[in-house]
């Protein structure tokens, strides 16, 4: 169903969305935060993280359609730059070279790419800025997920 067909009282506000994400899902996103701050190594925090893995070894939902030989790919690419991720001054620095090595593998997209930097940034105490990123990933998903429906997962 198109959300144009939906009644207005299906419909959530900004606020009301916001709203529901602090009551359903903010501790929950918390914990799996703190679970990559608490990884031993950075070259496990780059793993989990480039597999999108829960510390249970079971993938993320919203990575769960990814080939996992493309998460493979990102992973062994993260970790040959493992040296200049511990360096990056700050998250976005960090963004940007998370973002600059899976670039071409064929399912990481946007979504993914700000996923894995975040979670490799909880390991590295470099948390997002995030007014300056949201803009950033909304205009790049924007850019890559054009009014098709295509997302990434």
């Amino acid at each position: 169903m198109v959300h144009s067909q939906l009644p207005p009282t299906d419909l959530m506000i900004p606020e009301e969305a916001v709203a529901e994400y602090i009551r359903e899902y903010r501790v929950s996103a918390r914990d799996e935060v703190r679970s990559f701050a608490d990884e031993p190594t950075l070259r496990a925090a780059i793993r989990r993280a480039a597999l999108c893995l829960w510390p249970n070894g079971k993938r993320h939902p919203h990575q769960y359609r990814i080939p996992t030989l493309a998460l493979e790919q990102a992973e062994a690419r993260l970790q040959a730059i493992a040296t200049k991720l511990r360096r990056a001054a700050d998250f976005a620095e960090l963004h940007d070279l998370v973002e600059a090595e899976p670039r071409f593998i064929h399912g990481i997209a946007a979504l993914t790419v700000y996923d894995i930097a975040h979670r490799i940034g909880a390991y590295l105490k470099r948390a997002p800025n995030s007014a300056a990123m949201s803009e950033r990933v909304s205009w790049r998903v924007s850019r890559n997920c054009p009014s098709s429906g295509v997302m990434d997962s």
